[in-house]
């Protein structure tokens, strides 16, 4: 099957066509050339083309393909060449029975059915792969990035917190005691200091400041007469999976540290001490009878 290039559509001819293919008298070449004379609106659809070529190989540079794409686009491919091709096919043209007079690259290309049906697989094909991969990797970065988003954004579950005012109270033991008398300078009023902690006669307390998973806390460090120590961590946050009182029993303990966390109303608490369960139940008041 022969082709006359003036049959040859204007956008197939533009899509098919670059500069620096074919020779200059291919026929396909010197149409597209003619058309491009008669109506000079072609050649700035040729240009932008062309500069889309240029801006979509940039980006899929930069985008790592998703996995299986190149097995999909090469699977597809073969679909409908095979589609385009029917095989005992009568009129189908091979590159043997191609006319002499047609041998540029233009016309070869869209010489025989086999050959013009793999320029009728669009360049928008690859335009439509490549544009699929861009957007699935933005799509993924922004919901990455959006998860990452909430999880710093939403509530710290408990045992997050506790694992952190552990680390801090082990990891500030050199400042234990160092901050301010609560008797001379007493700490902000939003930091009350809880009601369920027991204190004995001769009891110290002295308040600093921390930062517990990004939220601002003040500390009040206690010592009993007996030499034994904790820290009473209160932080202005609601934490409903907080339980509503203290519990008499550490619910974290490390090597060193035993912890126990409640809430009153608006106000986060957590008691951490240097010692076992015995030492953290001392500074706690004992449960009232249940009447």
């Amino acid at each position: 099957m022969d082709w006359d290039p003036k049959d040859i559509p204007d956008w197939q001819l533009l899509e098919c066509l670059r500069p620096h293919e074919g020779s200059p008298k291919d026929p396909f070449m010197e149409e597209l050339q003619r058309r491009i004379a008669a109506h000079p609106e072609l050649a700035s659809v040729w240009r932008e083309l062309q500069q889309q070529d240029v801006e979509l190989a940039r980006l899929l540079q930069t985008v790592p393909p998703r996995l299986g794409l190149e097995e999909r686009i090469i699977s597809r491919l073969g679909t409908e060449l095979r589609i385009a091709t029917p095989s005992g096919s009568d009129d189908a043209t091979t590159p043997d029975n191609v006319q002499p007079g047609w041998v540029g690259d233009g016309a070869r290309a869209l010489a025989g059915d086999q050959l013009h049906a793999k320029r009728q697989i669009s360049r928008r094909v690859w335009i439509a792969a490549g544009v699929s991969a861009i957007c699935a990797s933005v799509l993924g970065g922004v919901g990455l990035w959006l998860w990452r988003r909430r999880r710093r954004t939403g509530p710290p579950s408990p045992v997050e917190i506790a694992n952190e005012v552990a680390r801090i109270f082990e990891q500030t033991l050199d400042e234990f005691g160092t901050g301010q008398p609560v008797s001379s300078h007493p700490p902000p009023a939003h930091a009350r200091f809880s009601r369920e902690i027991r204190l004995y006669l001769g009891s110290t307390i002295t308040w600093r400041q921390a930062t517990v998973a990004s939220n601002r806390a003040v500390v009040f460090d206690i010592t009993q007469p007996s030499g034994e120590r904790g820290s009473l961590f209160v932080l202005t946050l609601n934490l409903p999976d907080f339980p509503s009182f203290p519990p008499y029993f550490p619910q974290l303990q490390t090597s060193r540290t035993s912890l126990g966390w409640w809430r009153e109303s608006d106000i986060a608490y957590l008691l951490a001490v240097l010692g076992g369960p015995r030492v953290y139940q001392r500074f706690l008041k004992p449960p009232s009878p249940i009447t």
